[in-house]
């Protein structure tokens, strides 16, 4: 992914939980989610989010991918 891409990450999970995206977010999950495929990472948010209320972090989608 680029840094673009886990900004909509972001983006998408601010949708379920109301959180506040900086850039220095997307600095920090890039670094451990940058490896990933977009769409994959995408799939595993919204699994997350269909199956739990917890506030998702990088390693619940490195998890859901894998």
């Amino acid at each position: 992914m680029s840094l673009g891409d886990v900004a909509r990450l972001l983006d998408i999970c601010a949708l379920y939980d109301y959180r506040q995206v900086g850039a220095s977010d997307v600095d920090a999950w890039f670094k451990v989610v940058g490896h990933l495929d977009y769409i994959d990472a995408v799939k595993a948010v919204t699994r997350h989010y269909a199956e739990s209320t917890d506030r998702i972090m990088p390693a619940h989608v490195v998890g859901g991918v894998q």
